[in-house]
């Protein structure tokens, strides 16, 4: 037997074949293995221990024996010598038939099953229909692999397989000798599965925020992949609600700005505040301008907007701040400017006021707007709204 065993690892170090590789490993360390005695012409089942999460292939070996025999070892230890389930058509192939031929000369068929129920019914039966693989011949060993990406009954969330064995010896009583080896896949071993990622896709498509969204799809991979990234789900699971819907909110806030959708929020409050300037709703407008400046990176407008809000509310010194600051975006923008001088004027502050409004007397706005026609715009429309000046007339006159 050690000679066949060192047959098998020069031929899988002949073909150049490395022990592991950054994509996974085969878990010989979970590995089961397992022995039964088998009566004469009796059924039995077998059950595997828990497949670890991350799980995407494993290969299996059955040898049956007389019970006097001794089971052979090798079989994780053979393959925790390959890089990947792709090397089972290469090295692994070799080491699959070799062992295959060891055993005995006993027989019995053999199927598996993928719940309790079934191979309870198997044994009680011989029923094998419901299995998710039935060998149709009897084998006195096999060697075999199964993926699970081509499976249609064995999936990413089958943490247990049973199999069902059934003695073909009229007399004789035989052992079975079952191993199973799993193949984690290091980014499935996350524990994110397509099942859990889906649901949390959906969880997000049907959340309030993204329905305001413009490519709510694109937001959700975002949070998907940044949160898969980050935390092993088995470790996210385990943090109190508060600490996951931080996590949630962070992650979030970096996807909003990554995939451009915090401008579109945001434009839409822009246009929310713009609406409650138009029906005279200033308090609205405020809340909403504030809330906009200190979440996203704020524009000329958001400052100016606000700051002539405060104006028509008769918030004299906190326009002044903002408008301040809005002028810091864009020197060359005149309605800021022009703001900024009737929030000096109003607050008592008329010598600066005068400084700013004759600097740019001789200035258009835009080509349709002359700095002395916006300032009598403004100051007509000021009257009309009760926010009056002993210092209008001045003004304009020493503007003209």
């Amino acid at each position: 037997m050690p000679k066949i065993i060192h047959i098998i690892i020069f031929l899988l170090i002949s073909i150049g074949i490395s022990a592991q590789n950054s994509d996974g490993y085969w878990d010989k360390d979970r590995a089961t293995k397992r022995e039964t005695i088998l009566e004469a012409g009796a059924k039995t089942w077998i059950r595997s221990d828990e497949l670890p999460i991350g799980t995407t292939e494993f290969v299996y070996r059955i040898t049956v024996l007389g019970e006097g025999q001794k089971s052979v070892d090798g079989l994780a230890t053979a393959l925790s010598m390959l890089p990947d389930p792709s090397g089972i058509s290469k090295g692994s192939a070799i080491a699959i038939s070799i062992m295959s031929t060891m055993s005995g000369n006993h027989n019995c068929y053999y199927s598996i099953f993928t719940s309790q129920e079934d191979a309870d019914n198997y044994y009680k039966t011989g029923n094998y229909k419901t299995a998710c693989y039935s060998h149709p011949n009897e084998i006195t060993s096999e060697v075999n692999r199964i993926s699970i990406k081509s499976s249609t009954c064995i999936n990413e969330n089958t943490r247990y397989i049973w199999f069902g064995f059934k003695s073909t010896n009229s007399f004789m009583d035989e052992k079975i000798v079952l191993e199973i080896v799993p193949w984690i896949d290091n980014k499935a071993a996350r524990g994110w599965t397509n099942t859990i990622k889906t649901n949390v896709l959906e969880n997000c498509r049907n959340s309030y925020e993204a329905k305001k969204m413009v490519n709510p799809d694109n937001y959700c991979l975002c949070l998907l992949e940044k949160l898969e990234a980050s935390y092993k789900l088995q470790d996210y699971q385990k943090l109190i609600p508060a600490e996951q819907n931080k996590i949630a909110e962070e992650i979030g806030q970096q996807c909003l700005s990554d995939t451009g959708e915090l401008n579109h929020l945001y434009n839409k409050e822009r246009e929310t505040a713009n609406s409650y300037i138009a029906r005279k709703q200033y308090a609205d407008a405020i809340k909403k301008y504030l809330a906009i400046i200190a979440q996203t990176t704020s524009q000329f407008d958001d400052y100016n907007n606000l700051g002539y809000c405060y104006i028509l509310t008769k918030q004299y010194l906190k326009a002044i701040k903002y408008l301040k600051e809005g002028e810091k975006l864009d020197e060359t923008d005149l309605i800021i400017k022009g703001n900024l001088a009737h929030a000096y004027l109003l607050s008592g502050d008329t010598e600066q006021a005068k400084t700013i409004y004759l600097k740019y007397k001789s200035q258009n706005i835009n080509e349709n707007l002359s700095w002395i026609d916006m300032v009598k715009i403004d100051f007509d429309d000021f009257r009309k709204m009760g926010i009056h000046s002993e210092y209008y007339t001045e003004i304009l006159n020493l503007i003209n």
